[in-house]
């Protein structure tokens, strides 16, 4: 009968290869956060350009557009009633001041859209900097 024990010492083996494997997976980690950082910016400007320019279209629209609209059809209502345009300069009137209208209801929705985009980015941009300060505490 043979009994032995059997006890590794670390004095020759101290992990080295799970302290490697452990480092570069740390690296390659910081490296995706990085990365997400750098994407998450070009998101961030993109909604910001996206909000602006559907913000520049609202404004366009209910400045200048509508209310250009709203006067060629009420002078058009007015040239009829007077017998000087037809029913269908009229009704053309009339339909161009819906098709106003349809612009700016579709570009108030692209604006709430890009508002929500440009919220969501920077949720998602908080909890990237949380994991970024996450770990550079360590």
């Amino acid at each position: 009968w043979l009994l032995g024990l059997s006890m590794p010492l670390p004095l020759w083996d101290r992990n080295e290869g799970g302290v490697a494997e452990a480092r570069a997976a740390l690296q390659a980690a910081e490296f995706d956060l990085e990365r997400a950082a750098r994407d998450l910016v070009a998101e961030r400007e993109a909604a910001l350009a996206e909000r602006d320019a559907a913000t520049l279209e609202v404004d366009a629209l209910r400045l200048s557009g509508l209310p250009s609209s709203k006067s060629f059809a009420h002078l058009a209502a007015q040239g009829y009633e007077a017998g000087r345009l037809s029913l269908i300069e009229r009704l053309d009137a009339e339909r161009a001041l819906v098709q106003t209208q349809e612009l700016l209801v579709a570009a108030r929705l692209r604006l709430r859209q890009s508002e929500a985009r440009v919220a969501a980015v920077a949720h998602d941009a908080g909890r990237i900097e949380a994991s970024q300060d996450s770990s550079t505490e360590r």
